[in-house]
Parts: C-alpha cells; structure tokens; sequence
C-alpha cells in the first residue's frame, strides 16, 4: 500500500508540473492567432485599398479624357463614373470589414478558447 501512495505522489507531482506547461503553450497558441490575425489584417487593408485607389485613378483619367473628347456627353460621362467609382470602393470597404471582423470579432479566439477549456 505504501508503494501505491508512492506512485500516487509522483503522479500528482508531474500532474501540477505539467499545469504550467499546459497554460503557457495555451498562452503561445492565443499569441500566435493574435499575431497572425493582425498581420493578415494589415496585409488585407494594404491590398484592399491599394487595388481600388489604382482603379479609380484610372477610371478618372479616363473619364476626364472622354470629357474633354466630348464634352456635350458630360452628364451621361459623370453619372457613369460615380457609379463605376462606387463599385470600385465597394470591394475596398469589404477588405475593411474584413480587417475589422479580423482584429474585433475574431471568429478564431472563440475556438482556441473552447479547446482550453474555458
């Protein structure tokens, strides 16, 4: 019996060892979504944002060179344009939402802290 509560000990003793183990690797794996989820969203910003400003740059040039090609079209030419404009800056405000959706209401925290147990 003796030996029994030995190994019991023992047992007890690697379990309370391995405790702060355990949390600290959980600690790394939430520093490590916390990292990645604000590193993907900065690249999602620089590239949402970057993609269209180039679009509607060129779009503006094109427009303005139709205007001056005609300029008794200029209302049909600048309706044209607002809209192409806002479809264009549609796709860099949902790389926006994304990237808020990422750092804010990160559907990955809820996971990791789950699996821990908590």
């Amino acid at each position: 019996m003796k030996n029994f509560s030995k190994q019991a000990n023992f047992f007890k003793g690697i379990c309370k060892k391995a405790q702060p183990l355990y949390e600290e690797t959980f600690m790394d794996n939430v520093a490590l979504i916390g990292m990645a989820s604000i590193v993907i969203a900065g690249l999602t910003i620089a590239v949402g944002s970057i993609a269209p400003a180039l679009g509607e740059g060129r779009a503006l040039a094109q427009a303005l060179t139709a205007l001056a090609q005609q300029p008794d079209e200029a209302n049909t030419i600048t309706r044209t344009l607002f809209v192409g404009m806002a479809l264009v800056e549609s796709t860099a405000i949902y790389c926006f939402v994304i990237t808020l959706i990422l750092i804010f209401a990160n559907p990955f925290w809820a996971y990791v802290v789950a699996q821990a147990g908590g």
